[in-house]
């Protein structure tokens, strides 16, 4: 019996190769009916090659065809043995069959789950010094793999992602082919980048880099690194770029940087030709690229780079209001000192509350000469006027505003309670009860107010907003500021519940009297006065429990931010003035 190269059965001249083929037996081919053997790949190809065509019938119907054997690709019907498979000749059309036969006889490193070119390993696992041919290498929380170990034994790897590993330093992988590169949440990994660190890795593509702990980038860090498109180096401790940290990168086009805290930014280090796409949670990086870039960064960010207030109206609007709140409230405070002598201790009250709702006034008053003095260039300016006194002067005069206010017209309504209910004992008709209670909540909110300022200033932490406002956080960065958040909202919550109750009691007993006397037309005058004042209370305060919700919720948008500072919040300071004001007028009137 003679057989060709391939171990095919050659026929023979006289056909005596026929002969016995009833009960002969292929190996690897297939066998037609009571009859000859055949290839495999002439099954199924649309040409009978048995002498009653049953290599083209049945099985051909059918997907599984190639059941218990290997199937060509691109093809319909070509089938091999799995027996010819690596054998070092190529039996399928494409050569498929002798793919992946480096495989052969390599075994999965222990500890490790392995999938043709793939390998996942976690923990401890051992490595042969034989050279794996696997291109793509996870690796979670391996400690005693050592970084020398990937470089020699994986040398063939495109793909290298690691995870919570403690033995890998990124810049003595020396990886040729790789073309990404993950590695997340390590901690000795690259605390450091040094200078031409992935030299050796040139071929990079998408390099990712996220949560190491990264503190300092040396220049060139990632120069050399022609083919680099994608970088990611979000949530580390480093906080600027050297220059020339990307020469030689000019395909970078999107560079990734969430959570990074920036001591100072120089916009040169960004100028590539291709960037395409910024990723950042700070607007100053945004606007230090050119405007043909695509910047995302969250919204609780101001939103124009230039100035501090975001438009020519909420300019406009905060500046009518300041005239308005800051004339009104003077106004008030001059009537009530100098016209009420009858009434002194509750016009000290009163000129008390007019002095809280100034302060709100001069917050403003800051914020637009801030917006003059920063406009054109607020965002290079930022990181300075945030850790600036004057803006930990500024959200101190807020702060102070926000306590003055709800606990002097909960001190108003409870004197005009008291009089009512007691007019011959009560204190607040004492002069020097009133001044020196006024002195020692002044005193109180005073000290409340400077504490924050205090404590943020010696820890050396800014204040969490551009507005500067003390109960705002759009980062949730700084616990202290939640606290003096919430304790605002208590005390607006509980003036609010005072002045509720007073009012109600004092309403009760005055209209029992007008009733008596047929003063109807007095007690309708106060108790609009008494609506308009809470009401505006109400609406003002609100803002409070605004602010501080979108804390959890929305991150604290700064455009709306803005727009309740300018408009939502003055609401009560100037209200309050206007109606005290109409109060002593109708009383001099009289």
């Amino acid at each position: 019996m003679r057989m060709n190269q391939n171990k095919h059965l050659l026929p023979c001249r006289n056909g005596a190769h026929l002969e016995s083929c009833r009960h002969f037996e292929c190996n690897m081919m297939f066998k037609c009916n009571d009859n000859y053997c055949i290839p495999w790949e002439y099954v199924c190809n649309g040409r009978w090659d048995c002498p009653t065509g049953d290599d083209e019938e049945n099985m051909c119907d059918f997907v599984s065809i190639c059941n218990g054997g290997f199937k060509c690709r691109n093809t319909e019907y070509i089938c091999i043995h799995l027996g010819q498979i690596c054998d070092e000749i190529e039996n399928c059309p494409a050569g498929d069959d002798e793919k992946l036969c480096d495989l052969h006889h390599i075994r999965c490193p222990q500890g490790c789950s392995c999938l043709v070119y793939g390998c996942v390993c976690s923990k401890a696992f051992i490595v042969s010094q034989n050279m794996y041919p696997y291109k793509c290498l996870v690796l979670n929380n391996v400690q005693s793999l050592q970084t020398k170990q990937i470089s020699e034994v994986f040398q063939n790897l495109s793909m290298l992602r690691f995870s919570n590993s403690s033995s890998i330093e990124v810049c003595l992988l020396h990886l040729i082919h790789v073309t990404y590169l993950f590695a997340t949440h390590n901690t000795h990994c690259c605390q450091q980048i040094s200078t031409h660190c992935f030299k050796k890795s040139s071929k990079l593509i998408n390099l990712l880099l996220v949560d190491n702990k990264i503190a300092k980038i040396l220049p060139e860090a990632f120069a050399y690194l022609p083919s680099l498109g994608i970088l990611n180096l979000s949530h580390n401790s480093f906080s600027y770029f050297p220059k020339n940290t990307f020469d030689f990168s000019d395909q970078l086009t999107t560079l990734s940087l969430f959570g990074i805290v920036w001591s100072h930014f120089d916009a040169e280090s960004l100028n590539f030709p291709n960037l395409q796409c910024i990723q950042s949670h700070n607007l100053q990086i945004c606007c230090a690229v050119y405007m043909s870039k695509k910047c995302t960064h969250n919204k609780e960010q101001h939103g124009q780079c230039q100035s501090l207030l975001a438009s020519t109206l909420s300019e406009f609007v905060c500046v009518m209001v300041v005239i308005l709140l800051l004339s009104l409230n003077i106004s008030s405070v001059l009537v009530h000192l100098k016209l009420h002598k009858s009434k002194e201790c509750l016009s000290i009250l009163v000129a008390s509350i007019n002095f809280g709702d100034i302060l709100w006034g001069l917050y403003l008053s800051c914020l637009l000469i801030t917006n003059y003095t920063l406009q054109g260039h607020a965002f290079s300016d930022d990181s300075f006027w945030q850790s600036s006194y004057q803006c930990y002067l500024t959200g101190t005069l807020a702060m102070c505003s926000s306590f003055v206010c709800p606990i002097f017209l909960s001190l108003l309504a409870f004197c005009r309670m008291s009089v009512t209910l007691y007019p011959f004992d009560s204190n607040f008709l004492d002069r020097h009860f009133v001044i020196e209670l006024s002195k020692y909540v002044f005193s109180c909110c005073i000290m409340l107010s400077f504490l924050p300022a205090v404590i943020l200033w010696f820890s050396n932490v800014s204040i969490p907003t551009i507005t500067c406002l003390m109960y705002a956080d759009p980062y949730s960065q700084v616990d202290l500021v939640k606290v003096i958040a919430i304790f605002i909202c208590i005390i607006h919550l509980c003036a609010l519940i005072c002045i509720g109750v007073a009012n109600y009691m004092t309403w009760a007993t005055v209209s029992a009297s007008c009733r008596n006397v047929g003063k109807s037309k007095s007690c309708a005058f106060m108790v609009a006065q008494w609506m308009f004042m809470g009401g505006s209370s109400l609406l003002s305060w609100i803002c409070t429990y605004i602010i501080y919700l979108s804390l959890f919720t929305f991150g604290n948008p700064t455009q709306i931010l803005m727009w309740i500072l300018v408009t939502l919040s003055p609401v009560n300071s100037l209200f309050n003035p206007v109606v005290l004001l109409c109060a002593s007028l109708r009383s001099v009137h009289k």
